[in-house]
């Protein structure tokens, strides 16, 4: 052997210095050095920049949390060019829904809470003091007349929580479909409701003070008339009968000359079933003169007013 040689720190055999390894044990006779890792300085974001940055994922996420989701529903025309809206219908889209109102405005700009306010859910609430449910209630307008208007259409998923609502005008989607594009929506209609009972209880005797028998119609100068709903059992105005509030809320409401109709319109809006129809009568200036009940048996005493203009 020549040269300089170390023994292997691990078998003790004559290693040549310069080596990396022991010729007989095969193993690494060089001292391992660590390898230094390079460190990236951290970057902080300046405080003067922070508050903004985080004020905008603020904003961010309450335009995303607060965003309006809506759902197209499609309604089909009959045979008889009736365009049906039916809770059967609304609930292939949102199965939850167990009530539903639909109606219309002879006003361009109603708001949510005055299609609350006259909607028939609201009304049997009201006359049933929150008992009571608008249950499976259908509606219809006449596709063949084209666009029925601005209209309201509100869905309620229990008594007294809405949970979508549309306003405005129907769009005819082809095929004959019409369509209604829906906000979806957490509303409590509570607040409402009890407004509107407080109101209508301290108010319903001053306008329903005056009935008028029909038969006794014929020396009456009605100039405008409001209609009632189908719901009235007998010729007297039960205090649970729905149209009660029905005709209150448009009568009292700021809108009031859009729900009057001209007296010589009634020839062609009497009833003709059994089910008896409240109508508000009221002078030239839109003032109440007093009502009368009327079904398909003595309309044609109501008819005779219309007669007369």
């Amino acid at each position: 052997m020549s040269g300089p040689w170390a023994p292997c720190p691990h078998c003790g055999r004559p290693v040549p210095q310069q080596a990396a390894f022991c010729p007989y044990c095969a193993r690494s006779v060089r001292d391992k050095q660590p390898v230094p890792i390079p460190v990236r300085p951290r970057r902080r974001i300046p405080r003067r920049l922070l508050i903004p940055l985080l004020a905008l994922a603020a904003l961010a996420l309450c335009l995303w949390l607060g965003r309006e989701r809506k759902v197209k529903l499609y309604f089909g025309v009959d045979d008889t060019g009736m365009c049906i809206v039916n809770r059967d219908t609304v609930n292939q889209y949102l199965p939850q829904v167990r009530i539903l109102s639909f109606g219309g405005f002879n006003h361009p700009d109603p708001t949510l809470e005055e299609a609350l306010t006259v909607c028939y859910q609201m009304a049997v609430l009201v006359t049933h003091q929150g008992r009571e449910t608008a249950g499976n209630e259908w509606s219809s307008f006449d596709a063949t007349r084209g666009n029925p208007g601005t209209c309201y259409l509100l869905l309620f998923d229990s008594n007294f929580h809405l949970m979508a609502y549309f306003l405005g005008q129907p769009r005819q989607a082809g095929e004959g479909r019409w369509e209604m594009e829906v906000t979806l929506c957490d509303y409590d209609v509570t607040p409402l409701y009890q407004t509107q009972l407080a109101a209508f209880q301290a108010d319903r005797d001053q306008v329903f003070s005056n009935p008028i028998p029909p038969e006794e119609l014929s020396g009456l100068e009605a100039a405008w008339y409001i209609k009632g709903s189908s719901s009235g059992r007998t010729g007297i105005l039960l205090e649970t009968d729905s149209q009660a509030f029905h005709l209150w809320a448009r009568y009292r409401s700021p809108w009031r000359e859009s729900w009057c109709r001209p007296i010589g319109e009634l020839a062609g809006d009497l009833p003709t079933g059994s089910r008896w129809i409240c109508y508000l009568l009221l002078d030239e200036d839109c003032q109440l003169l007093g009502y009368t009940m009327v079904n398909g048996h003595n309309a044609y005493l109501l008819g005779r007013l219309a007669e007369r203009t």
